[in-house]
């Protein structure tokens, strides 16, 4: 690969547009857009769930957070971040009972992103203040999640 200098900037970009027009780019392109309706749907589905069941915990962790393709992954993703969030986290000793609340944050975040997204430094903000549950569950992880919800994101009108 090229150094990327600014007179090879236009160049790049050219190239990234006859890459989008190829049909290798367009299916990507669909593949982004069917994502991003599988995260609205899921997310209805999380809307009329037991916030404290395992069920509701589950689809967060295993669902709405990007996985690659594995035996856990209840839905695959584009940007793939996680294989087994549950081992990936082991070293902080989680029980159920946290499993839960690390969930319910995620949903939240992502709720209110939803309903809101000219708040969303409040939302991260709020996210990140409890340093217990929001330890390496930032920015990799949910912005695709935050993507999908907005695809204005990371610039939404503020």
């Amino acid at each position: 690969m090229a150094e990327l200098t600014k007179e090879n900037v236009p160049n790049i970009i050219s190239q990234f547009k006859e890459w989008l027009e190829s049909p290798i780019g367009q299916k990507h392109f669909q593949t982004i857009e069917r994502e991003k309706q599988e995260v609205k749907d899921l997310m209805q589905k999380l809307d009329a769930m037991d916030k404290t069941s395992t069920e509701f915990t589950d689809w967060v962790l295993y669902g709405l957070l990007p996985y690659g393709k594995t035996k856990y992954a209840k839905r695959v993703s584009t940007f793939p971040v996680f294989l087994n969030i549950k081992p990936f986290l082991k070293g902080f000793n989680y029980n159920d009972s946290d499993w839960n609340k690390i969930a319910n944050m995620i949903y939240g975040l992502a709720s209110n992103f939803q309903k809101s997204h000219d708040k969303l430094d409040q939302w991260i903000k709020d996210f990140t203040s409890d340093k217990t549950y929001s330890r390496m569950i930032q920015c990799g992880s949910i912005s695709p999640i935050l993507f999908c919800i907005n695809d204005s994101f990371p610039r939404c009108e503020q």
